[in-house]
C-alpha cells in the first residue's frame, strides 16, 4: 500500500497556487516570433526602439504610416504634447505651462512655419485664408498690401511704403 506524505502535498498545491497567480513583474531579455498580445496594459521601463516596421496605435490593420495614430476627432485628443493635460478635442494639441515653442517646421534648417511661445506664428511663403480674416491689434506691412474686392473685380486699393 502507499502512503503519501500530506505536508508535501499540501506544499505542493501552495506552489501551484503561487506559480499560477503570481504574474512575473519585469522581464529583462523577451524575444517574441510574431505577434505578442498584452491582454490588460504594459508598462516600458527604460527606452524603446521599434527597428523595422511601424506603430500603430488604435489600428486595426498594419499602419500605413511609420506612425499611426486613429482618432475620432470629437472623441477627445489624438497626440498631446506639453507639461498640462489634454482638455479639448483635436487631433494634435499642446499645452504648456511657460511660453516656449509649440510647432516648429523647417526644410534643410530653414524654419519655414513655427508657433513660438505666446501665439507667435511664422509663415516664410504666402498665407493663404479661405474664410473671413479679423485683425485684432496693431499690424505692419513691410511690403505692398493689396486690398482687393472678391470675384475678381478690377476694384482694388494699392498702399505702398
Amino acid at each position: 500500500m502507499y502512503n503519501r506524505n500530506p505536508t508535501i502535498g499540501s506544499l505542493a498545491i501552495i506552489a501551484g497556487i503561487v506559480l499560477v497567480t503570481a504574474s512575473p513583474t519585469l522581464a529583462d531579455d523577451l524575444a517574441v516570433d510574431g505577434n505578442l498580445n498584452v491582454k490588460d496594459n504594459a508598462v516600458i521601463r527604460g527606452n524603446t526602439r521599434i527597428i523595422d516596421g511601424s506603430v500603430g496605435i488604435g489600428v486595426r490593420t498594419q499602419p500605413a504610416a511609420r506612425l499611426q495614430i486613429f482618432q475620432v476627432g470629437s472623441a477627445g485628443v489624438g497626440l498631446f504634447l506639453g507639461d498640462r493635460a489634454p482638455f479639448g478635442r483635436a487631433l494634435f494639441e499642446t499645452d504648456l505651462t511657460a511660453p516656449a515653442t509649440h510647432a516648429w517646421f523647417a526644410e534643410n534648417g530653414d524654419r519655414v512655419f513655427s508657433v513660438t511661445g505666446g501665439g507667435g506664428g511664422f509663415f516664410k511663403g504666402s498665407l493663404d485664408v479661405g474664410g473671413d480674416e479679423r485683425i485684432r491689434t496693431d499690424a505692419q506691412i513691410d511690403g505692398v498690401l493689396v486690398i482687393g474686392t472678391h470675384a475678381g473685380t478690377s476694384t482694388q486699393a494699392v498702399v505702398r511704403q
